[in-house]
């Protein structure tokens, strides 16, 4: 007989088995939005060069 698995197991095997693919995710959406602030703060300062 299988030993009985509670529903804290259940839940603790299904966060293991996401939690890759969420770093991933996650760490992509970071990257994404570093780079719009990044591109925003160059044309902010190109502007402003522009302009004197």
């Amino acid at each position: 007989m299988a030993p009985r698995r509670t529903p804290w197991l259940i839940g603790w095997e299904a966060a293991k088995a996401n939690a890759a693919p969420a770093f991933v995710i996650g760490g992509s959406i970071l990257c994404e939005v570093e780079q719009r602030f990044v591109n925003a703060r160059a044309v902010f300062a190109l502007g402003h060069v522009a302009t004197g």
